[in-house]
């Protein structure tokens, strides 16, 4: 981590609790959407991994947000992901967020988790309309 990692993730704790956001955590989810935009994939699970350990009471918070961080902030600008056929896929495929908030604090097994729903997602094939 880096001095201007450092510093906004020291922004964030301060402003734990800030009225500003509508939940205690805002100015950390404020962050990690800010990673997701940017591709920074590993910094999000560091960076929750450190903001966790800190406030234990909001694990489960936070890791319950990370799918819709990643979609929402990072598939939407990834150019090695096709959008529409990850709607397809997530909507075709149970539970395919389990495995982003499994390995939210594990950072390598968090990027590698994200790279393989891109391909996963890239290489879904739409089942067939049965009809009877």
């Amino acid at each position: 981590m880096n001095s201007e990692e450092l510093e906004k993730l020291i922004f964030a704790i301060l402003n734990r609790g800030n009225p500003r956001y509508t939940t205690p955590s805002g100015a950390f989810l404020e962050l990690l959407r800010e990673y997701a935009t940017n591709g920074n994939i590993e910094g999000i699970s560091e960076m929750s991994s450190l903001y966790c350990k800190k406030y234990p009471e909001v694990k489960n918070f936070i890791t319950a947000q990370l799918p819709g961080i990643v979609v929402n902030n990072f598939f939407t600008v990834c150019d090695a992901l096709n959008f529409e056929k990850f709607i397809q896929f997530a909507i075709n495929t149970r539970n395919w967020a389990d495995g982003i908030e499994e390995k939210a604090f594990i950072p390598k097994d968090f990027v590698f988790e994200i790279e393989s729903i891109i391909e996963r997602s890239n290489n879904f094939q739409k089942p067939p309309i049965v009809t009877s």
